[in-house]
């Protein structure tokens, strides 16, 4: 799951992240769900606090999620990776697809960015 105010590139980018950070650190969970389901679905949440407010809750849920946070805008949480549930589904049914909603000023992530490498250079 990512977040709906972040580009579609960097909305592509952050979910795929989340992602791969899951697998690394669940290997045996991927490899059931690989050869179980390989069902793959990216939700978009429509901003960071929304997003963290979410993983929260789920993992006090009792699900397993694994947070994203990109160095390139300020460590923001931009993604989260979830274990398959059976529940999860019906539990996220209500946020849209990634990627088919985004907000016009998602020029954000791209000054936050700059503004980043400022502060690194000055350092």
């Amino acid at each position: 799951m990512t977040r709906a105010d972040l580009s579609p590139g960097y909305q592509a980018t952050q979910a795929t992240h989340a992602g791969l950070k899951f697998a690394r650190l669940y290997p045996d969970r991927l490899a059931s769900w690989f050869d179980n389901s390989n069902c793959l679905v990216v939700l978009a949440s429509p901003d960071e606090e929304t997003l963290s407010l979410l993983a929260t809750q789920l993992k006090d849920e009792g699900f397993v999620v694994e947070r994203f946070h990109e160095p390139d805008i300020g460590n923001e949480l931009t993604a989260i990776a979830l274990a398959p549930a059976d529940t999860l589904a019906t539990r996220l049914s209500t946020l849209p697809l990634a990627l088919r909603t985004r907000d016009p000023r998602s020029t954000r992530e791209r000054r936050l960015h700059e503004q980043h490498k400022l502060r690194e250079a000055s350092a």
